[in-house]
């Protein structure tokens, strides 16, 4: 199947760059997380079943902040770190441990273990070869030859903004990580990486504020060419911030459209030409800032911040 039970929350059809956009109506039972950012949040399936969330705080030091829950009781706690960053933080399980990377107030990248036990001392390592951002970077986990390894992405502060990609097998200290790749790509805002089909993906908003995503050979961090977002028959589509992907049994590529509306594209085929199997288009998710596609429990659902800024999560149809 394209995508699993979409008829549950169906209003209408509409018309995207002449395809077909299947428009769910508004959120019907979303998980409030008690947090509130102005930048998108991250959220993640953590090893003990719990949803996990980490975002920016709208404190004047903007310190980092991680809640943990069952999403269908509520019952989420903010645990304000000693960690800061004016950007969205990234998060991945590696190893069965929760890792949180952001973008310091410095620039530098830094990364840190998340406690479970309600901690708020992060112990923050720098990334690789001293590599900077003014952007929020991004993280997954995918087989870098041959072993399972952590993968992070980020805009480089260079004048062109190049996206850079680098992996570690330990994390911790910085340098196990490997030597920087950059890639030919631009981007305005930051990535998103994903690992699907036995492949590394990178999604990111380009330069001319197209969507775009690249696949790696196997095994590796070296990216192809850039493949447009678009639907059949249709155009490019657009977006003044960053993308988000997760797998499911597709690759899932979310954004924020010109309305505030919330967009996913579902592949079950990237290879040439890339149209995408479906998009749909939930009405009633508006945000002012990237959403955050994640899986939980199998599922496909979505992260974003609404509009008073507070954190909220809804399971997908």
């Amino acid at each position: 199947m394209l995508f699993e039970h979409l008829s549950r929350r169906i209003s209408c059809a509409a018309t995207l760059a002449g395809t077909v956009l299947l428009v769910a109506a508004g959120p019907a039972s979303a998980t409030v997380l008690g947090g509130s950012s102005d930048q998108g949040p991250a959220m993640v399936e953590a090893p003990n079943g719990q949803l996990c969330a980490a975002w920016s705080g709208t404190d004047s030091s903007h310190h980092l902040n991680f809640a943990c829950g069952d999403p269908n009781v509520g019952n989420f706690t903010t645990i304000t770190t000693n960690q800061f960053s004016t950007l969205a933080p990234a998060l991945a399980v590696y190893q069965n441990t929760v890792w949180m990377a952001w973008t310091g107030t410095n620039n530098a990248l830094n990364i840190a273990a998340v406690p479970m036990n309600g901690n708020p001392m992060l112990e923050a390592f720098g990334v690789g070869n001293n590599d900077a951002s003014n952007q929020a970077p991004a993280l997954a986990v995918a087989p870098i030859n041959g072993v399972q390894e952590l993968v992070m992405a980020w805009t480089g502060t260079d004048s062109k903004h190049h996206l850079n990609v680098a992996s570690s097998l330990n994390v911790d200290p910085p340098s196990t990580w490997s030597a920087t790749t950059t890639l030919s790509q631009l981007a305005s805002g930051g990535p998103s990486l994903a690992f699907w089909n036995n492949n590394l993906y990178i999604g990111w908003t380009g330069t001319d504020s197209h969507l775009n995503f690249a696949m790696a050979a196997p095994s590796s961090t070296q990216f192809g060419a850039a493949q447009f977002v678009k639907v059949a028959g249709g155009s490019n589509m657009t977006s003044s911030n960053a993308p988000s992907l997760t797998t499911t049994a597709n690759l899932n590529y979310g954004w924020r459209g010109s309305g505030n509306d919330i967009f996913i594209a579902f592949y079950n085929n990237t290879a040439p030409p890339n149209a995408v199997a479906a998009v749909i288009g939930n009405s009633g998710v508006a945000t002012g800032f990237s959403p955050a596609l994640f899986t939980f429990n199998g599922q496909l659902w979505i992260g974003w911040i609404d509009g008073n800024n507070n954190l909220q999560a809804e399971l997908l149809p």
